[in-house]
């Protein structure tokens, strides 16, 4: 298929370019073969460097960022001349000019479509927007930028019914995240920004369910802080405890299932037909299953009850007040010590099966 000028000088930023055939009446809404029109061609061809793989005074970091600037202006040219911002690329998925932007690690292009007025929290076919994208795949960076234009962080995908933090926590429990500072980044964003922990989702899990579902005791304990309903259950009744022990690579994490043990009230370990979660069933975690069933049926300690009562009742904030005023052993007894009572065989190697969020799919290559 023949290649528009219009579409090259987009595609290698070539400002002047771009003007000039803008005002000579060229259409900037005609698509090429893969569905995109002259403002898409400029996002898909937006140079992005990672800070990780170059020095901040490269010769190679100038270059982009001269690079970036020609991007810059090529967008600014396009929205002087009335290109619609909304527009979708022709394609399955039907992403818009901001979908591209994150799809592409591009900032500064979503703070211009957002200024000039673009949507926002435009959907694509899937139901997802530029915020769903960001957060299902830990872009800190991008994240923030969307939040900052007024994405709504609480806006849910159509039939998962997962809200942005959903996504995060979703990805962040994923065994082959980057780094810890990089997975709680994200969800700090998410949650300073607004985010409801307890927004639940089509199955009834909210973002706490997820975190206890992957077993990753950094992700809960942020959660818990920021309000986080631990004693919520899901649409089959299934509750945070309930949900950690569906995996069995979750019994090597004696901490935080002490935690969800400790804090789990009223304490119960089936779900709403009175089934145990499955792993427990195996012949080779039959005592644990015994231990479990037993802890459950006895009554709490007055010392436990306490414990579950100043959890419920003190947020991050009066803990902090409580921190400066009681003494350093019954601060750290009340909010830090959980003793896990179960035999957990921690020399035993046991692969939980990957979840993969269904709303999201990595996007395609334009």
């Amino acid at each position: 298929m023949k290649v528009l000028p219009l579409h090259l000088a987009a595609s290698q930023k070539k400002t002047q370019s771009l003007k000039t055939l803008l005002d000579s009446g060229a259409n900037p809404e005609l698509c090429d073969q893969l569905g995109r029109n002259t403002l898409h061609l400029v996002i898909a061809n937006w140079p992005s460097v990672s800070s990780n793989w170059i020095g901040p005074h490269s010769k190679f970091r100038s270059i982009m960022a001269i690079m970036q600037q020609q991007a810059e202006d090529c967008l600014h040219v396009l929205c002087e001349h009335g290109v619609n911002l909304n527009a979708r690329l022709q394609s399955h998925r039907q992403q818009s000019a901001l979908h591209l932007a994150v799809a592409h690690q591009a900032p500064s292009a979503i703070a211009i479509l957002a200024s000039r007025g673009a949507s926002i929290n435009a959907t694509d076919h899937f139901g997802m927007t530029p915020l769903h994208m960001a957060a299902g795949t830990l872009q800190t960076e991008i994240t923030s930028c969307l939040i900052q234009q007024g994405a709504d962080v609480n806006r849910v995908v159509r039939q998962s019914g997962n809200s942005a933090l959903h996504l995060a926590v979703q990805a962040a429990t994923k065994k082959f995240c980057k780094t810890q500072d990089t997975d709680l980044s994200c969800v700090e964003e998410l949650l300073v920004g607004g985010a409801s922990p307890n927004v639940k989702n089509a199955a009834g899990c909210t973002p706490l369910h997820e975190a206890c579902l992957g077993g990753r005791e950094e992700v809960v304990d942020r959660l818990l802080q920021h309000g986080a309903d631990l004693n919520k259950r899901t649409h089959l009744g299934e509750n945070c405890l309930f949900l950690f022990l569906t995996q069995t690579s979750n019994l090597k994490s004696t901490g935080l299932l002490g935690k969800l043990l400790g804090l789990t009230s009223p304490l119960s370990v089936v779900d709403a037909k009175g089934n145990l979660p499955h792993v427990l069933k195996l012949p080779r975690y039959t005592t644990q299953k015994d231990q479990l069933v037993r802890l459950a049926q006895q009554p709490r300690d007055l010392l436990g009850i306490c414990k579950v009562h100043m959890h419920q009742h003190y947020n991050e904030s009066s803990r902090t007040f409580l921190k400066d005023r009681l003494p350093e052993k019954l601060y750290n007894f009340v909010f830090q010590q959980w003793d896990c009572p179960l035999d957990v065989e921690l020399n035993e190697t046991h692969e939980t099966e990957e979840f993969v969020p269904l709303d999201f799919a990595p996007p395609l290559p334009y």
